[in-house]
């Protein structure tokens, strides 16, 4: 494979690989987010909840990657990258520990989102007073 055959090819699997890693997060914390945005006393915000959430985590992992510069701090040109696959292979590895820290800081902010959220479900219980479960 010669070596800008190589830069596509590690570029598109490094691509695809931080696009599962989105969708992995997304796909294990689906079910109990949707829960709780269920919940939430008014239901136009429940929805758009459920449609950002996904999209948010994909899009934030999406951009943690493409950030990542081929080109770097010390300006290297196209030819000096293509013929340095060490190089290659270490932005490679920058651009899927950048898309791990986009995942983790969007599923904090999905966190503090949620706690805003069963804050609101526990208040709007307080209001219509205690339920048969309370009382046992």
């Amino acid at each position: 494979m010669r070596n800008d055959q190589f830069l596509i090819a590690s570029y598109c699997l490094t691509g695809l690989v931080c696009l599962c890693l989105a969708l992995a997060a997304y796909l294990w914390l689906r079910r109990p987010a949707e829960r709780i945005f269920s919940a939430l006393p008014r239901r136009d915000w429940g929805n758009v909840m459920k449609k950002s959430f996904p999209a948010s985590t994909i899009l934030l992992a999406l951009s943690g990657f493409m950030s990542v510069s081929y080109y770097g701090c010390s300006n290297r040109t196209y030819n000096n990258i293509v013929s340095d696959r060490a190089y290659i292979i270490s932005v490679n590895q920058q651009q899927v520990a950048t898309a791990l820290s986009s995942i983790v800081v969007a599923l904090f902010v999905w966190a503090a989102m949620i706690l805003l959220c069963l804050w609101s479900i526990r208040g709007e219980q307080a209001k219509e007073g205690p339920t048969d479960q309370d009382q046992d």
